[in-house]
């Protein structure tokens, strides 16, 4: 199967035209049977619980400071994986038990980035953000 897997957008796609699926990520599959987080009702709410830490502070500050401890968190959690991605792959083998273990290292085109989906039969090993789809729900993820 040739798949790809493009970071600007989140998205895979096939290679080969004839494919012709429209693939869903596991995360976004995962999204749709998630509850909202209602930023703006919740910190209403906490604003007025004398229980709550945010007790007393304006709901919009509240929601402000949601959002900027969101986007902190994101990009340190990106960072972070990408980092520990990096130095998995920077790596030929590991040595686990005294039993040496091989990195198969993603499958990617030097000048754009783009992953693509190896082959499926997986030898032991460590395979760092592994593709894995199963093509006759069109879902994909690593």
């Amino acid at each position: 199967m040739s798949i790809y897997f493009s970071a600007t957008d989140h998205t895979y796609k096939s290679l080969r035209a004839e494919d012709k699926l429209n693939w869903i990520s596991v995360t976004t599959l995962v999204a749709h049977f998630k509850k909202p987080f209602d930023a703006k009702s919740i910190a209403a709410k906490v604003s007025k619980n004398k229980r709550s830490k945010w007790f007393g502070i304006d709901p919009k500050k509240i929601q402000e400071i949601w959002e900027t401890e969101s986007e902190r968190a994101v990009t340190m959690g990106t960072y972070y994986h990408n980092q520990r991605e990096a130095d998995l792959c920077a790596l030929s083998s590991l040595e686990v038990d005294g039993k040496n273990i091989p990195i198969f290292i993603p499958n990617e085109t030097t000048e754009s980035g783009i992953k693509l989906a190896p082959n499926q039969k997986l030898e032991e090993g460590v395979y760092p953000e592994h593709m894995v789809y199963l093509k006759s729900a069109g879902i994909c993820g690593q």
